[in-house]
Order: C-alpha cells, then sequence, then structure tokens
C-alpha cells in the first residue's frame, strides 16, 4: 500500500515536550510557523486528553468537534480498523446537518503496529493537522487531528503505541 509521508518523522519525547509547554509565554507562537502550528496542535491535543476520564489503552479515534460543538463528544476504539462517515455501513455514524460528510468518508487501519488514514473518495476530501491539500491514504502518529467533513477528530495511539 502506498502511502503519503508528508516528511513526518517522530515528534518530541514527553519530556521534551513537557519542557516546551512549560515554556510557553505570549511570544510562544512567534515562531516557524511549522514549530507554531505542531505547538498548537500539541496544546489542544493536551486539553482534550485532560477532558477524557482517562488516556485509552488501545488506540482510538475522539470525535472532538462538529460543525455546531467544540468538546470531546466521543470516542471509538480502532481495532483493526474503523471507518467514518454518515452511511449505514460506516462503523461510526454521523449527522452532519451540512452533509459534507461523505456516506463512507475515510477509514482508519492497522498495519502491523502502524495505523494508515485513507480517505474513501469522499466528495469534500480529508486533511491532516495543518497539512494544505487533500490526503489519499498516510501514516498516523499520536496526537495528529483529522479534518473531514465539518468534523475533526483526534487520533489517539493508546499507552502502548
Amino acid at each position: 500500500m502506498k502511502t503519503q509521508s508528508f516528511g513526518q518523522t517522530p515528534g518530541p519525547s514527553e519530556n521534551e515536550l513537557d519542557s516546551m509547554l512549560v515554556k510557553t509565554s505570549p511570544t510562544l507562537f512567534d515562531r516557524s510557523t511549522k514549530e507554531a502550528a505542531f505547538l498548537k496542535r500539541m496544546l489542544e491535543m493536551r486539553r482534550i486528553l485532560s477532558a477524557l476520564p482517562t488516556k485509552p489503552a488501545k488506540a482510538c479515534l475522539v470525535f472532538v468537534k462538529g460543525e455546531t460543538t467544540a468538546a470531546p463528544l466521543g470516542q471509538r476504539p480502532i481495532g483493526k480498523g474503523l471507518t467514518v462517515g454518515r452511511g449505514a455501513d460506516s462503523d461510526w455514524q454521523f449527522e452532519v446537518n451540512r452533509q459534507r460528510l461523505s456516506n463512507r468518508h475515510f477509514r482508519i487501519e492497522r498495519s502491523g503496529s502502524e495505523y494508515v488514514l485513507t480517505d474513501l473518495n469522499s466528495t469534500n476530501g480529508t486533511l491532516l493537522n495543518e497539512i494544505p491539500g487533500r490526503i489519499k491514504s498516510c501514516l498516523l502518529r499520536d496526537g495528529d487531528f483529522i479534518h473531514a467533513g465539518g468534523c475533526t477528530f483526534l487520533f489517539i495511539a493508546g499507552e502502548g503505541g
């Protein structure tokens, strides 16, 4: 299976991330665009994780935001795979007022110890983090945000991932 990598490299360790976040100041986001976007994403991920009862032990997808809501609204384990969309044949179904989420919008599948995000030829595309342009297929990392049809999801690799 051919996947896009977008030059993704492993992020900083938990200790390095904690050190960066502790040093936050009003000038934090005066950094380079790429570095600032990463730090903003990590801050948002931390906020969402703190709203969950416990950090999931296994890989899961957290529904973070819909077109009219902005709170962690639910989570689903990924297992071997998870399809998201409006249709009855999706594993996790959403009713979206503006109908921008396709019936089968995207799928996450486990491949060995990695997880692959694949757009299922959706009408409006699937976006990852702050990367411009639609993805076809790419590897996911802990803390990646998936944007699809007016909804935002957070991928959590779990305690072991």
